[in-house]
């Protein structure tokens, strides 16, 4: 594989000039091969002494045991590796240096590296070597495929000794030498010169012999020489020089000088006997690896390829491969990516990396490409398996993708489809109440009312379940008052502790923060649910509620712990293992007398999951059961929290609904009837349309005043989302053009909010309508309008 070094057949300036276009070959072909062992992606290559000290080692993957290939030269394996690998590692070197070999599985650096060792076949024979192949090994044992990369090195060759120049003249028997022939030839300089016979002495008997003819030949023929020779120096050092001779005749053509200059040379056979081994050692680990290897020069014409590439690439014989072009090859891959990508490597001299399909072969390749200025190195594997695996995901990720948006399409007309009926049902209960009715209707009203309710949580539960389940429930950051919210709680079930003949104690913490950024509604569903059931099940007993501030957590949140502990039943501790799965009720767990379906505390579960935070709960049976519920939240700015004292002014002006003039539009006769009584029952003026249409018309109308627009999102003609555009756009005229316009929806998906927002709307009220919960939200609305 290494060029002779050429015969000298010119002077001395151009043997040189041929020895240094030698010396710059040879560099140039390690150049190449230590770029490409750099290369080695995801991986090393290391060769090992008999002592186990390391003689060489590079690739890209030393970045796992963070070495620097130069300082990691002779050193021992105790010094490079992990102590939990030093054990399995000599024991493998060990089979290596016996002549099998060995191959190891470990984790370094949360990575797993396959190491092979095998042994190596140097120069000397009697010296042992091991050589160690690393490879990352853990995208393979995820794909089935293992990236497997090898690269050559070739050890950069010595510089040429110094020349050393002489002259003899015959007649005379006068020699002459350079100083620096004198420290070629290892004498003292200006020590007395050797005569002729003692000069061929100075050499190896056979090369003085050599010499001596080509010295007779110069001078009986005028002939100039070349030779190579040995030389013992006094120190018993073997040195080999290059020898020129030349003769200078007088006008008779008599010979009148001979000189010459003699080369030492040994340092460049020592370099090219170490080039050749090397590169060597580099065809062999190209041979040994199991990725497929080839090299090009900038004309693409194949240098090396390795008998994996020739099976892949199907090529049957090496030497007649060795050569030729690899589009000559390859037609069918002109102007395909793998074309594009190899001479963008080349044009911008930087390694690339790609996958791409061969269709004449029906094969994707996975390919990683390293340019030089000679050439070009590139890696190659099949991944044609893997990419049909990532094809077969991506199908059933889409199909997943697809029948997620079907469910969410379900959940939103499920919702519609039964919060509306309920809606006025629950309504028209409400309207009915306040007629006349004897006592013994009155109590049916309030049976049904407390039914209906019941109905409407259990849709509210299973609806916020699926939603939690499909990834479809999103949550809110507005700032809110935690003081406030604490109250707000405490004054909804102080009520119900009182019915249930319960002590209800509630509290915050003095060093909680006054404003956050949560989501409330899903906040009061987490604790309605827990107070709820502490009150159901402490009878009698007590129910303490605290609010504590833990202090900021890692994400500079406010994590805020919320406990809830009653002094009721109580649960064994098998019994606590089921009680967030749904569908299983707490009450069930020591008696039937309490109602609901189980679904509340897992619900609970998954909204405080989906808010970051974590809970727990400890239960004794016969003494009660606590819960802690730790929480983060943003802290929010006292300038967005702040309530503007304008906008409290005017909502508090608002008697009622006195004197204001709303608009309810509904599909639903049942639903327009209700919101028409329970509105003039709050002292509004009503007007009511079915759809969207008919709205526009009515705010059209000449007279046409409104402070407000009650819509449904889901009609027929024309929807919410329709109608508030055309509003939003001028078609109801620039009088109620920017009419506040408060949703009534059945649907309740987490993003409602944000699409009502986002479509021109102030707010939104969920359905069954709860004329305490509309009262406030249209008040809010209205007095935000008249700032």
């Amino acid at each position: 594989m290494t060029t002779p070094v050429p015969a000298e057949s010119g002077p001395p300036h151009e043997h040189q000039a041929r020895v240094a276009a030698y010396c710059q070959d040879v560099h140039a072909r390690k150049c190449l091969l230590t770029a490409a062992l750099k290369a080695y992606p995801d991986g090393w290559i290391q060769l090992l002494d008999a002592a186990l000290r390391t003689l060489f080692i590079q690739g890209q993957g030393l970045r796992l045991l963070d070495l620097d290939p130069e300082q990691a030269i002779g050193q021992p394996l105790h010094a490079l590796y992990p102590e939990t690998l030093l054990q399995p590692l000599k024991e493998g070197c060990a089979r290596a240096l016996a002549g099998t070999s060995a191959e190891l599985e470990v984790s370094i650096d949360q990575r797993i590296v396959l190491l092979s060792l095998s042994p190596a076949a140097p120069t000397d024979p009697s010296t042992a070597q091991v050589i160690l192949i690393a490879r990352d090994i853990t995208e393979r044992k995820q794909t089935e495929e293992a990236l497997k990369h090898t690269s050559w090195r070739l050890s950069e060759a010595q510089r040429f000794a110094h020349v050393g120049d002489w002259e003899w003249d015959p007649r005379t028997n006068r020699i002459q030498w350079s100083d620096q022939l004198y420290r070629i030839m290892g004498l003292e300089v200006g020590s007395p010169l050797p005569d002729y016979p003692s000069h061929l002495a100075l050499y190896l008997a056979e090369d003085g012999a050599r010499l001596d003819a080509a010295v007779q030949m110069a001078l009986n023929h005028h002939q100039p020489y070349e030779l190579e020779l040995r030389r013992i120096r006094p120190d018993g050092s073997e040195i080999r020089v290059i020898a020129c001779g030349h003769v200078q005749c007088d006008d008779a053509g008599k010979v009148t000088c001979l000189y010459g200059s003699v080369l030492e040379v040994t340092a460049l056979k020592a370099a090219e006997a170490r080039a050749r081994e090397e590169h060597q050692h580099v065809l062999d680990i190209l041979e040994s690896t199991t990725d497929a290897f080839f090299e090009v020069d900038r004309d693409f014409n194949l240098t090396y390829l390795n008998n994996k590439a020739m099976t892949l690439l199907g090529l049957a014989c090496r030497d007649d491969t060795l050569g030729r072009n690899l589009w000559d090859l390859f037609p069918r891959a002109v102007n395909t990516e793998f074309d594009h990508q190899y001479r963008r490597a080349l044009h911008e001299q930087v390694p690339i990396a790609f996958e791409a399909y061969f269709e004449p072969f029906d094969t994707w390749y996975e390919v990683h490409a390293y340019p030089s200025p000679a050439g070009l190195a590139v890696y190659f594997r099949i991944v044609t398996e893997r990419k049909r695996m990532e094809q077969a995901l991506r199908t059933s990720s889409e199909q997943a993708q697809a029948a997620n948006r079907i469910k969410s399409r379900f959940l939103a007309n499920m919702s519609h489809e039964l919060r509306t009926p309920l809606n006025g049902i629950v309504g028209l209960l409400d309207v009915l109440a306040d007629t006349r009715v004897t006592d013994e209707q009155r109590d049916y009203i309030e049976q049904a009312i407390h039914a209906s309710r019941r109905l409407t949580r259990l849709i509210g539960d299973i609806l916020d379940l699926s939603k939690v389940e499909s990834g479809h429930l999103s949550l809110l950051r507005q700032p809110f008052d935690l003081g406030e919210f604490v109250r707000a709680v405490e004054q909804l079930f102080t009520p119900v502790a009182r019915r249930n003949q319960v002590r209800l104690s509630v509290s915050l913490a003095a060093n909680a923060p006054p404003r956050l950024l949560g989501d409330t509604t899903r906040l009061h569903q987490i604790l309605g649910n827990i107070i709820g059931n502490a009150i159901k099940f402490a009878q009698g007993g007590h129910v303490r509620v605290e609010a504590l501030s833990l202090g900021r957590g890692r994400g500079k949140e406010w994590v805020i712990l919320f406990l809830v502990k009653d002094t009721g039943l109580g649960m064994a501790e098998e019994q606590l293992e089921a009680l967030f799965d749904p569908f299983v009720q707490a009450e069930n767990l020591v008696t039937q007398s309490a109602d609901g379906v189980g679904l509340g505390l897992s619900i609970v579960k998954n909204l405080v999951q989906r808010m970051g935070g974590s809970l727990c709960v400890g239960s004794e049976l016969g003494k009660g059961t606590e819960f802690a519920i730790s929480l983060p939240f943003a802290e929010a700015l006292a300038t967005a929290a702040a309530e503007d004292p304008a906008r409290a002014s005017v909502a508090a002006d608002i008697k009622h609904l006195d004197g204001l003039h709303i608009l309810g539009v509904d599909d639903e006769k049942t639903n327009r009837l209700l919101l028409s009584r329970l509105l003039t029952k709050q002292g509004a003026r009503v007007s009511l349309a079915e759809d969207g249409s008919a709205a526009l018309a009515v705010l059209q109308a000449p007279d046409a005043d409104f402070d407000l627009v009650l819509l449904d999102i889901h009609m027929p003609v024309m929807d919410g989302f329709a109608t508030t555009a055309a509003i939003r756009r001028g078609d109801a005229g620039p009088r109620h053009q920017r009419v506040p316009i408060l949703a009534l929806t059945a649907t309740s998906m987490g993003s409602d909010h944000e699409r009502f927002l986002d479509a021109g709307m102030q707010g939104h009220v969920a359905k069954p309508v709860e004329i305490v919960e509309l009262t406030k939200a249209i008040r809010e609305v209205v007095a935000k309008s008249r700032r």
